[in-house]
């Protein structure tokens, strides 16, 4: 399997799996759902929780079950960051850094008249 989704929101699962992606109703701050998935063998884990402490149990669980595995992890603001700057994470995007760099970049090529 290339990817798998883990979901704890049972409604959202459900949507995936109507479109057809790999994903799994679990808990993902779980070590033994995370071993259950061989999460250990990932060469790249991305965690995309919106719940700041959530986030903190998933990627404090990742460091303990996987601490090879490559983890990209997505927070809302430097705030968010900061809570997880003693963890090992291999990649932050930033939300809001990220979408204020898209919106300049939108607005420039509009000026520019690029469709």
């Amino acid at each position: 399997m290339q990817y798998l989704i883990l979901e704890h929101d049972i409604h959202r699962m459900e949507l995936g799996q109507k479109m057809g992606e790999p994903i799994f109703f679990a808990n993902a701050a779980n070590e033994e759902v995370l071993k259950n998935f061989d999460v250990d063998k990932a060469s790249a884990v991305i965690v995309a929780v919106d719940n700041p402490s959530h986030l903190r149990l998933i990627c404090e669980a990742l460091n303990r079950v996987a601490p090879m595995a490559n983890i990209v992890v997505k927070v809302q603001s430097e705030v968010e960051a900061e809570m997880v700057d003693d963890l090992k994470i291999d990649h932050l995007v930033i939300q809001s850094e990220e979408m204020a760099k898209r919106l300049v970049a939108e607005a420039m090529r509009r000026r520019l008249g690029v469709p």
